[in-house]
């Protein structure tokens, strides 16, 4: 009875009449325009560098201005109905690229557009470290060698280091900013529009701070951190970040007050102590000051947008409930114990604190190891296994022991066979999906990812092959030729 009521219900909105409606394709990019703006993140604004005055004498350098990434690889990829490139948004102002670079000292300003080209991000692969492409860095480096005022422009999807961050004086992280990115960044450049985005990631000095980075990347992922994800590692460790969790600049200044805690509600008043119309991202962090517990420096719990005029005061106000303090232990539970209620800029940046006393539970501290109170240097597998209560047995890829659950990648390098399968996945991926064959392409990177790190099983059922030729493939792998030849002979 209750699947035919499921079933009812998809086939009366599969039936239903269909009113057909004209997208307003103009609104949705006025929509895409405003998302745009309001995302992007000022992380830095040496003397004022930003807004610039159009009046100014402006030079617009970097290949990424002309060949804007907007948007993601892979299956997020699409067609915009409208694309508002950098280039084209900034069309009144020089263009300078690599020949041009020399001149960088004629101009009152220079903004680098730079960042990630999509072969260095994609759905189907890693990227194994966090660096910029040299020839990115070199350029930032020459042109802010020729003149000192120097903004740089982030296009990427994800965490870059930053060598040269002391080098310039201002810093956007434009993210990728879709079909309207060039003209939202305009504005944002012009002080049209104040920036009012804030990371929803710490950024870190270089790959070698990421805890997980000495073991990440084996086939079965060991999540040896915990709860220590992103700022909550770097707050509990003392690792000094590029820029913080919940972090970003504005034209603007603002002045938080009146922290009040009661009982579950928290308020406190925000005031544009400047003299430009802004929007604020208030957040609200949680911190157990019982630290003999396994749980970070602070925790958000909750943050609010709030939009001021210059010399404008609102109450921001926000609710606590039990989860706000509660930790996993067999089940959610709240700890006994005293707390601050902090409300921040960023992790980083606490403006307002109150300490309250919350009635609970007390725990034991039980098997968790010494390192999950006092994470200094790398968690040790032997510590991993204590945290989460067995042993882990590392899967090593071994001729004569493979099975259906292994990849090609990891048999490829045992194995005349899978070398040939190998080439033959590349080839046909090539015809079939009229793919590049520069090994760059991350469309064709994406592919071959997909393909050739998903197990045989899974080859088996999106490559559509018989059971009998794959597993006798397999057999010749792990060295019986003649037995996997039978197999394949088999109907």
């Amino acid at each position: 009875k209750l699947i035919d009521e499921s079933v009812r219900r998809i086939l009366k909105l599969a039936f239903r009449k269909k009113e057909k409606k004209k997208a307003d394709y103009d609104k949705h990019y006025k929509l895409a325009k405003q998302a745009a703006a309001s995302s992007m993140v000022l992380l830095k604004n040496e003397d004022q560098i930003l807004p610039l005055r159009r009046e100014e004498k402006i030079a617009l350098i970097g290949k990424m201005a002309k060949e804007t990434r907007y948007q993601g690889s892979g299956s997020s990829h699409i067609n915009p109905y409208r694309f508002s490139s950098i280039i084209d948004a900034f069309k009144d102002i020089d263009y300078l690229e690599d020949d041009g670079l020399d001149k960088a000292s004629e101009y009152d300003r220079c903004i680098i557009i730079t960042g990630l080209h999509d072969k260095y991000e994609s759905e189907g692969f890693d990227r194994s470290d966090l660096k910029m492409p040299l020839e990115e860095i070199e350029m930032i480096d020459k042109v802010s060698c020729l003149n000192k005022n120097v903004i740089v422009i982030i296009c990427s999807g994800s965490p870059i280091e930053t060598p040269w961050a002391d080098k310039v004086k201002g810093i956007v992280y434009c993210g990728l900013g879709g079909e309207a990115v060039g003209e939202a960044l305009k504005q944002i450049i012009f002080g049209d529009i104040n920036p009012s985005g804030k990371l929803s990631s710490s950024r870190p000095i270089r790959y070698e701070d990421v805890i997980s980075s000495s073991y990440y990347g084996s086939k079965d992922a060991q999540y040896r951190e915990g709860i220590y994800v992103g700022y909550r590692y770097y707050q509990k460790a003392g690792i000094p970040v590029r820029w913080p969790f919940g972090y970003g600049l504005s034209y603007t200044n603002y002045t938080y007050s009146d922290l009040i805690v009661d009982g579950n509600d928290v308020t406190c008043t925000i005031t544009n102590s400047g003299n430009v119309k802004g929007s604020e991202i208030v957040e609200l962090y949680v911190s157990s000051l019982n630290k003999d517990q396994y749980r970070p420096v602070r925790e958000l719990k909750g943050f609010v947008k709030v939009e001021l005029e210059p010399g404008e005061t609102k109450k921001v106000s926000f609710r606590l409930d039990d989860r706000s303090f509660a930790i996993w232990n067999d089940g959610w539970k709240v700890i006994a114990g005293e707390y601050a209620i902090e409300i921040g800029a960023s992790c980083e940046d606490i403006r307002l604190s109150e300490k309250i006393n919350i009635e609970g539970k007390k725990i034991e501290n039980g098997n968790i190891p010494s390192w999950y109170y006092d994470p200094k240097g790398i968690p040790s597998k032997e510590d991993f296994e204590k945290l989460i209560g067995h042993s882990i047995e590392e899967a090593i890829p071994e001729k004569g022991s493979f099975t259906m659950e292994n990849t090609l990648m990891e048999m490829k390098d045992h194995s005349l066979i899978m070398r040939i399968m190998y080439q033959a996945v590349k080839h046909t991926i090539s015809k079939t999906f009229n793919a590049s064959k520069d090994p760059d392409d991350p469309t064709y990177k994406m592919m071959i990812n997909s393909a050739a790190d998903s197990s045989l099983f899974g080859m088996k059922i999106s490559g559509q092959m018989n059971n009998h030729v794959i597993e006798g493939l397999l057999e010749m792998t792990n060295g019986h030729f003649f037995k996997g030849l039978k197999k394949m002979l088999e109907k």
